[in-house]
């Protein structure tokens, strides 16, 4: 578990560095990649231990413990390794989003559809500010993942801003284009850090812990 965790914490900072985020187009292949190798790391590691242990054990150790009860993985099939390893994050709640860093301008890495609202060009209010707050409180904040916060923000997705500014340019105006927009849960940190993002549409990366413990980047 540590050595899957460390994989992925590792790669997570490396895309950091080389400008890799919610807002690149290869971010799911990006993750799905990571945790593929943080798999492959961590099966082969306890795959070593276990064939050391068992080194070490005398002829009637060995005896006792039958070596049909002591199950090895395949050592070279890692595509075993990265497979499993793939079902069993998705089978927790992961998801391949989650291993990149968010990029403010965009849904973040922990954006889930199901925990979104539909959004109008108002700021949100009533029971749909009720709701959202549930939806941080259970899903976390769609940027960093924390689910604990002095207050959930409605985060209008796309930005509010780059809404307002598409509808005064002459081609979605001549098209009749209409941007569907949805409110996502948005911590505090988070919401504050945004506003100057996206009115110079500059990129600011969030980084985070597995569990989505939050350092901002």
């Amino acid at each position: 578990a540590c050595s899957f965790a460390g994989t992925v914490y590792a790669a997570h900072h490396a895309y950091a560095k080389l400008g890799i985020s919610t807002a690149t187009p290869i971010c799911a292949a990006a993750g799905l990649a990571s945790v593929s190798c943080a798999s492959i790391v961590a099966c082969s590691l306890g795959n070593e231990l276990a064939l050391e242990a068992w080194t070490k054990l005398t002829n009637n150790q060995r005896t006792r413990e039958s070596r049909d009860r002591v199950h090895f993985l395949p050592l070279d099939n890692r595509v075993y390794y990265a497979v499993a390893g793939v079902a069993a994050w998705y089978a927790v709640g992961g998801t391949a989003r989650m291993v990149v860093p968010s990029d403010l301008r965009f849904p973040g890495a922990f954006y889930r559809s199901a925990a979104s609202l539909p959004a109008t060009l108002e700021y949100i209010k009533g029971t749909a500010k009720q709701r959202i707050a549930e939806l941080g409180a259970k899903h976390g904040c769609h940027t960093c993942g924390v689910r604990k916060t002095a207050q959930w923000i409605g985060d209008h997705m796309p930005p509010l801003y780059v809404v307002l500014k598409s509808r005064k340019s002459f081609l979605p105006n001549l098209l009749n284009m209409v941007t569907t927009q949805k409110f996502l849960p948005q911590c505090n940190p988070c919401s504050n850090r945004q506003g100057l993002a996206v009115l110079y549409n500059r990129r600011v990366t969030i980084t985070h812990g597995c569990g989505g413990a939050k350092r901002l980047g």
